[in-house]
């Protein structure tokens, strides 16, 4: 008696069959990025003006998707803005605090006296600003100095629905 063959299972039968390359392509298609081309000192420059992400990606000429993925990709690079953004708002934080106390620096006046030029140093004084004051309380105490307040209200309220009849207000305007 002859024996039945053993099959080998479906898996080791069944295999993909990758063709083979002609050609091996070694630059990348498409549009070259402009990464290479950013330089970090253009981009402070841009913050320092007030540009938020998006506007800069608009700026560069990229979308905001291509930017994010340059941010994710590139962490050397934009961490460094990153830190420079820190600073800004810490800078901008000083100012408004300074603002709202008011504050004292030296500074220098060019008077003419008896037809020449003179450099006079003096202190010049600036007092509180009364909207830094409220920006600060409305964003450290916004409790107590948000603009909208929560009214709650107890008691009912009745609505009286009265509507004159149209003879009445006829009689009433043709008696004056």
């Amino acid at each position: 008696m002859t024996e039945p063959a053993i099959q080998p299972p479906a898996e080791e039968v069944i295999q993909k069959v990758k063709p083979k390359r002609k050609y091996v392509y070694t630059k990348k298609t498409g549009r070259p990025s402009p990464f290479p081309l950013l330089k970090i000192e253009n981009i402070k420059k841009l913050i320092s003006k007030g540009f938020n992400d998006t506007e800069i990606a608009e700026f560069i000429g990229v979308t905001s998707v291509t930017y994010y993925g340059w941010k994710s990709k590139h962490k050397s690079f934009f961490s460094e803005i990153e830190v420079f953004k820190k600073t800004q708002n810490a800078n901008i934080r000083r100012s408004l605090y300074e603002r709202a106390f008011g504050y004292s620096h030296e500074a220098i006046k060019f008077l003419v006296v008896k037809g020449k030029v003179v450099r006079e140093k003096y202190i010049e004084h600036y007092p509180p600003d009364t909207e830094a004051c409220k920006f600060w309380l409305k964003n450290k105490e916004s409790e107590d100095w948000r603009d909208e307040h929560e009214v709650k209200h107890s008691g009912e309220i009745k609505f009286i629905n009265h509507i004159p009849e149209p003879e009445i207000v006829r009689d009433a305007i043709s008696a004056n």
